[in-house]
């Protein structure tokens, strides 16, 4: 017999037998209709302020938050925090690589949650995670327990790893929360997109009092069960209200959808973007994705959802394409619409202090700066 044959053989086996990839249960409670969806044309345009933050000495490369009035640049490769007031200059810098008091060893910042209390929770590349206070002196450090299971399941947390190229984190009450994809082979696209888009988690929640994995949460929405060539654009986006009602979206679907702290569906709602180039190329090979892996500015893709808890907006980021002069803004209250607003290239909301919205145009690493942008409602 041949080896193809053999592998046939007995990939068939472990199917019949149910020792290949587990399924599970059907996901449709998840996904509400949007009935409640409206377009109300309150916000018609934006006026739109954009200025530096002051230049520092840094990598530029991370990460750029808002928290309060202060604006945060999580320089990744050095490990530095760098606080601006919310105009721009530059406040001081904390943290650091290094073993003293106020440093951290992870070697990189690969993600990052500000944490109820004012701490700060960080994560390296080998699942460490340290948690410092505001002052930033490290209060505790542990590596994520993900259990000892070597079931092939997607219920497995060690099924996955870290979303690192896109990651979001955020806590509510304790728990941690961040985007994952599974990585095993069986269980990842090119083994089965049916069950990857049908069983898949997206979602880890993690005791952040014990760096416990409790439970993988979250599914791909109907959208992905038609459209299963769509790997280059199948990324969640997420946040977290102070109520702990999770809001979800991805790459391609058009819909918002809304849970509760228990991940019960609340609504759903959502329309498309505006002079979104939505031809996507089909990826059905590792070879197709490796060709077209950089092609994603190329097409129209949503690319963050935030959620305001002092106005009780939320917001959703989408890229248009390459050849647009501007991208997209599309601004929610509950399920109506109130705006679908031209914004600069690259914009993402990260806070608000009154009377201003605030946001970032990305990090610029070739001419080391980092744009803020503003406006007013």
């Amino acid at each position: 017999m041949s080896k193809n044959y053999f592998f046939l053989f007995l990939l068939a086996g472990m199917l019949v037998s149910g020792c290949g990839p587990k399924g599970s249960d059907d996901k449709s409670h998840l996904f509400l209709a949007p009935v409640d969806a409206v377009k109300i044309d309150t916000v018609r345009s934006l006026k739109v302020e954009c200025f530096l933050l002051e230049t520092v000495e840094a990598s530029f490369t991370g990460y750029v938050d808002m928290y309060a009035d202060t604006i945060y640049y999580i320089d990744s490769r050095f490990c530095w925090v760098f606080r601006y007031d919310k105009e721009g200059k530059l406040i001081d810098r904390k943290l650091g690589m290094g073993r003293g008091p106020g440093e951290i060893i992870s070697g990189v910042i690969h993600g990052y949650a500000r944490l109820s209390d004012g701490s700060w929770f960080f994560v390296g590349s080998t699942n460490d995670g340290y948690i410092f206070n505001r002052h930033f002196i490290q209060k505790k450090s542990f590596f994520f327990d993900k259990g000892k299971s070597n079931e092939l399941s997607y219920e497995n947390p060690q099924s996955y790893t870290l979303q690192y190229y896109n990651l979001k984190m955020k806590e509510y009450a304790g728990t941690l929360y961040y985007n994952v994809y599974a990585q095993k082979k069986g269980l990842d696209y090119f083994s089965n997109r049916v069950l990857y888009y049908n069983d898949m988690r997206l979602f880890s929640q993690m005791d952040l009092a014990t760096g416990k994995v409790n439970k993988m949460i979250g599914r791909y929405s109907p959208f992905h069960d038609g459209n299963k060539n769509l790997k280059l654009f199948c990324d969640s986006y997420f946040d977290i209200d102070q109520q702990g009602n999770f809001y979800v979206t991805f790459d391609a679907d058009s819909m918002v959808y809304s849970y509760d702290k228990d991940y019960k569906a609340r609504y759903s709602t959502g329309f498309q973007g505006k002079k979104m180039n939505t031809r996507y190329p089909v990826i059905s090979t590792v070879n197709d994705y490796k060709q077209h892996y950089y092609d994603r500015d190329k097409y129209g893709h949503y690319s963050q959802i935030c959620y305001i808890d002092e106005t009780g907006l939320m917001f959703r980021s989408y890229f248009r394409a390459e050849y647009q002069p501007y991208d997209g803004l599309q601004i929610y209250k509950g399920a109506a619409m109130i705006g679908d607003v031209d914004v600069p290239k690259g914009f993402k909301i990260i806070g608000y202090t009154s009377p201003y919205y605030y946001g970032y145009c990305g990090i610029d690493e070739e001419n080391e700066n980092i744009t803020i942008c503003r406006f007013k409602l």
